[in-house]
């Protein structure tokens, strides 16, 4: 038996309404998803500019819906995707609020972002300390990170603020089983196993936080 999870129905939708040709090309992902049960029809639209944006948001709206409802009608779920590349109507704080506001909850569902990013502080009790431990850092832990194929946002001395000295970054992940996948990966690494070891690095940081964050569905990170 053959399965699906979803299709990608992607088009202009720059007007009012659907064109003749758009409308036949929904119908048709419609009419063949209703032979996949379960499986979901995912609008995008493709990015044609950002000129004329307070119509062009609500046709987009409308179109997205009229798609929406008729796919309900033959059984076919529906998620809207907000495709965010520069040229994008949907890529500001605002754009989303209006768009995805706009959207008919009974007819459509929009895609999440699963990405989780993980910012992590390491303070040391002096200068000295803190010099080791990023001494500790840049000759050992991104090598592992690099090794292990982590995806850092930033790494970064942090120069002002009532919690110095300390050691910040920030990584990126598709999710948290990625996550938990790349760190276990990092605690059992035979370079972190030796260099955690060393007596050397040892108490070189007095307290560490760990902070979870998520994406807005507007982020580029």
């Amino acid at each position: 038996m053959s399965t699906l999870a979803a299709v990608a129905l992607a088009l202009d939708w720059n007007g009012e309404d659907e064109t003749e040709e758009e409308r036949k090309e929904a119908d048709r992902a419609i009419s063949m998803l209703q032979h996949f049960p379960g499986a979901v029809l995912c609008t995008v639209q493709i990015p044609t500019g950002r000129h004329e944006l307070n119509v062009r948001r609500k046709n987009l709206i409308n179109i997205v819906n009229q798609v929406s409802r008729r796919a309900m009608e033959k059984g076919v779920i529906c998620s809207f995707h907000p495709n965010s590349p520069h040229t994008s109507i949907t890529r500001t704080e605002e754009d989303y609020a209006v768009i995805l506001e706009g959207l008919d909850e009974s007819a459509t569902g929009w895609c999440p972002e699963e990405r989780i990013y993980e910012l992590r502080s390491y303070e040391s009790s002096t200068e000295k300390l803190f010099k080791n431990k990023v001494d500790m850092f840049n000759k050992g832990e991104m090598n592992i990170f690099t090794d292990l194929k982590f995806n850092p946002v930033f790494f970064g001395e942090v120069l002002a603020g009532q919690n110095m000295p300390n050691l910040m970054y920030m990584t990126a992940f598709k999710d948290k089983a990625s996550r938990e996948a790349h760190w276990k990966g990092f605690t059992e690494h035979p370079d972190w196993e030796k260099m955690k070891s060393m007596k050397k690095y040892q108490n070189n940081v007095s307290r560490s936080n760990i902070y979870f964050l998520h994406p807005t569905p507007y982020s580029e990170i």
